[in-house]
């Protein structure tokens, strides 16, 4: 995944990875099926948080359409809404925030770590032994 997309990029990517990979052609070619399947593998939960945004965004603005009308009663239920809307949408952004950092190439490589028992006598002992 590419660093700092936006949400409406990640969602059209994702969009552009699901039609390439229903085309014939990219299901004869193996290997770039799998390039393209680990993109989009990558890609999947930030594009599921970006909708939920969307959908988030979408209701905000509506309930702020609702606050310059005329309806007293209205008005007073959009502002409830809205509060549980905002509080609602601003984990969701830092959230996807850290899903669009970019990744360390470090991150996906495998460790061998060896613990042994050192200075700490009997309980250093069984503690690398378990």
């Amino acid at each position: 995944m590419n660093s700092l997309l936006s949400i409406e990029e990640v969602l059209q990517r994702n969009e552009e990875l699901t039609t390439l990979m229903s085309d014939p052609a990219v299901m004869a070619d193996n290997r770039r099926f799998r390039v393209l399947a680990k993109e989009q593998s990558e890609i999947a939960p930030a594009a599921k948080l970006a909708e939920e945004i969307n959908v988030l965004r979408k209701s905000i603005s509506e309930d702020e359409e609702i606050l310059n009308g005329e309806d007293e009663e209205l008005k007073e239920l959009a502002e409830e809404e809205l509060k549980e809307l905002n509080d609602n949408l601003k984990p969701l952004e830092e959230e996807i925030r850290e899903l669009l950092l970019p990744k360390d190439p470090d991150d996906s490589k495998k460790a061998i770590i060896e613990i042994r028992a050192g200075t700490g006598g009997d309980e250093a002992a069984i503690f690398a032994a378990d």
